[in-house]
């Protein structure tokens, strides 16, 4: 490129097109980077060449993932010959495009987390630091995340878009996304969050909403991938229909907004986490009265994302994308972490099992093989898979308990099957 032309490209104005015509530029363009959908998580090979050596890595796409932007192992940085988060390189290399890192975006070496939870799940992330200096879209079903450039490109979203809530974090104010979503009789502040795999609500609410909504299926004790917490507490999961995402009205004076449209959502898998776990991280939220949960893959995943960052607009476009197996509620459900020989151990059984499971299955329980699958081998989202089916079909399993192997044929059930 001539000095001229890159002239001229840089003082060009910016490119106006509709949120689909974004979408389809960043996500479906040439630009477009490949990304992966694993245990209804999204996940980018990163390239880093460092004095000891090349590695390509999986990292975590999490916008409601670390401050600072970008994150890697120590370990990781160890083997590559880099001493600091300083000697890290200011670019990625994510399949064959190399991205610069954005202005206010830096490197965070963590220490290396046991693999209790999530074995073999990341070596990084790009987090809330990073994804926040873009147009960033995400499709699920084409596995492409695009990252657009705000100076050269300008969103015409008219009032088809839904405003969002940009909560600042951190010394390089990093933005975390918020929405406001109805839930039957409630209205709560949510964080957008493409890091987790099942939505979230504080204990307070989800016990308000099922009392109000008895119809809705609770489940105590944890099933499938949504588990994150390697079965430290018996969750409670309550399945929430007819969610709509709008924005509050009392913002629309000092916004400036005629209105905001409102989004069918859907339902979503609400897992339990302690009251006043997102006011501790974020802080008070504007306009929502305050926030209380996570808005997350269980319902992202039926769309693709336009996040608007610079305008602070969020656009969805239903995505055919069919649920992970791993996020499937028919299932033996079951809490899991993962002992020092790999193998999955059961922390919490849910109360919804079919009746056998109960008797048959204890906590402590090791699951060694499910269906001829050496359970040991796998991360979480796979064993998961091998624990899901059909209401009325059983999974042949072996465990160990004690010094025994045992091998049984449990029932799956439907979990989240209506109350009456």
């Amino acid at each position: 490129m001539s000095l001229l032309f890159a002239l001229i490209v840089a003082l060009s104005p910016p490119v106006g097109m509709s949120p689909h015509e974004a979408v389809e530029a960043l996500c479906g363009g040439p630009d477009a980077l490949p990304m992966q959908v694993a245990g209804s998580r999204h996940f980018v090979d990163v390239t880093l060449s460092g004095p000891k050596g090349k590695e390509t890595f999986r990292f975590h796409v999490d916008t409601g993932g670390n401050t600072p932007g970008v994150m890697l192992r120590r370990s990781v940085a160890t083997r590559l010959g880099f001493a600091s988060e300083a000697a890290l390189p200011r670019s990625l290399q994510i399949g064959e495009h190399v991205i610069a890192l954005p202005k206010g975006a830096r490197w965070i070496l963590t220490g290396d987390r046991p693999d209790t939870a999530r074995k073999s799940f990341d070596a990084g992330q790009l987090g809330a630091g990073f994804l926040s200096r873009f147009i960033v879209c995400i499709d699920p079903e084409r596995g492409r995340l695009g990252l657009g450039d705000p100076s050269r490109i300008r969103i015409d979203h008219g009032e088809a878009s839904l405003p969002l809530i940009l909560q600042p974090g951190g010394p390089n104010r990093a933005l975390y996304p918020f929405l406001f979503v109805r839930v039957g009789q409630g209205g709560y502040g949510m964080l957008l969050d493409t890091g987790a795999t099942s939505s979230m609500l504080e204990r307070r609410p989800m016990e308000f909403l099922h009392g109000a909504n008895p119809s809705w299926p609770l489940v105590r004790g944890a099933a499938g991938d949504a588990d994150m917490i390697a079965g430290a507490f018996a969750e409670q999961m309550l399945r929430a229909d007819g969610l709509k995402a709008t924005f509050p009205k009392t913002a629309f004076a000092k916004l400036k907004l005629s209105g905001a449209p409102t989004i069918e959502l859907g339902s979503a898998l609400f897992v339990e986490r302690p009251d006043g776990t997102w006011n501790q991280m974020f802080g008070t939220i504007p306009f929502t009265g305050g926030s209380y949960g996570a808005i997350a893959n269980d319902v992202l995943n039926r769309f693709k994302l336009l996040i608007d960052y610079p305008a602070a607009r969020l656009w969805l476009e239903p995505s055919r994308r069919a649920p992970d197996r791993s996020a499937s509620m028919s299932r033996i459900g079951v809490a899991i972490e993962f002992g020092k020989d790999g193998c999955p151990v059961v922390r919490q059984i849910s109360d919804r099992n079919a009746p056998m499971v109960l008797e048959k299955l204890h906590t402590g329980d090791v699951l060694v093989e499910a269906g001829g699958a050496d359970l040991c081998k796998l991360p979480h989202h796979q064993v998961s898979e091998a624990l899901a089916g059909e209401p009325g079909q059983t999974r042949s399993l072996h465990i160990r308990r004690g010094d025994q192997v045992i091998a049984l044929q449990l029932p799956v059930a439907n979990l989240l099957a209506p109350t009456r």
